[in-house]
């Protein structure tokens, strides 16, 4: 089955350059995991909950430069992960993980996972194709399994830089889309929340903005969100959002 990954027409898609510009690679060493990637990574995935055994079997689509693929692997989880670009398909080969093209899904056949992460994809995808592409996903999910997503908030203006900084970028979401994309899915948000702030892990700035200002942030967008969108849990404190799901009517 085709995957309604990125689609190769986009600018700069599954290329060279796109590749270069996002300093994957040649700039930073495949499957890096930084002290600082790790901390978030563990913060990010504190509310998943996969399986009755826990996480086990992992699949990532979009791995990018492989930290997360990384992360798995110090947590002895099995990973498998899916990328457009061909050299980053090599790269994950060389490193010795079992990825595949983003085209080539079919490999996954009959295979299930306790986690499918998709971190900064899902806004690659045109909005037509994105319930076929969470169907396709959802399939492949364990009983009790999960899916996480992160992509850029729509819902504030924060998201903007990074929503409309990237030229393969189609498609904006906010909560109430990623509801109803989940509605046409057969999946249920499990939880809706900004994406989980760097700490002193990654930096003495990072800690301190943790610690001084992202409280600030966070009390300003809670006063905005009482008086313009009263009852509404939209995220206006973060660039980018995460959502984790589930099939509908599954146990948790």
């Amino acid at each position: 089955m085709e995957s309604p990954h990125v689609s190769n027409d986009e600018p700069g898609s599954g290329s060279s350059d796109y590749v270069e510009w996002k300093g994957w690679v040649d700039q930073t060493p495949f499957g890096l995991l930084s002290a600082g990637e790790a901390a978030y990574f563990t913060s990010e995935l504190k509310d998943v909950r996969a399986g009755q055994d826990g996480i086990r079997d992992v699949l990532e689509i979009g791995y990018g430069n492989g930290s997360f693929l990384a992360y798995c692997r110090s947590k002895g989880w099995k990973v498998t992960g899916t990328e457009l670009d061909p050299g980053l398909v090599q790269a994950g080969i060389d490193s010795g993980y079992e990825v595949f093209a983003a085209d080539r899904m079919d490999q996954l056949a009959g295979r299930t996972f306790d986690l499918i992460a998709v971190f900064d994809v899902l806004e690659h995808i045109p909005q037509e194709s994105v319930p076929a592409f969470l169907i396709e996903l959802s399939s492949s999910l364990r009983e009790g399994g999960k899916m996480i997503f992160r992509f850029p908030n729509a819902d504030s203006w924060l998201g903007n830089p990074l929503q409309n900084g990237d030229p393969t970028h189609v498609t904006a979401i906010g909560y109430l889309k990623m509801t109803f994309f989940a509605l046409q899915s057969g999946l249920e948000v499990v939880a809706f929340r900004g994406a989980r702030r760097h700490g002193f892990a990654t930096s003495v700035a990072n800690g301190i903005y943790a610690l001084v200002a992202g409280p600030v942030i966070s009390v300003s967008a809670a006063i905005k969100r009482a008086l313009y969108f009263p009852g509404l849990p939209v995220v206006l404190s973060t660039s980018n959002v995460v959502c984790i799901v589930r099939r509908a009517g599954a146990s948790r």
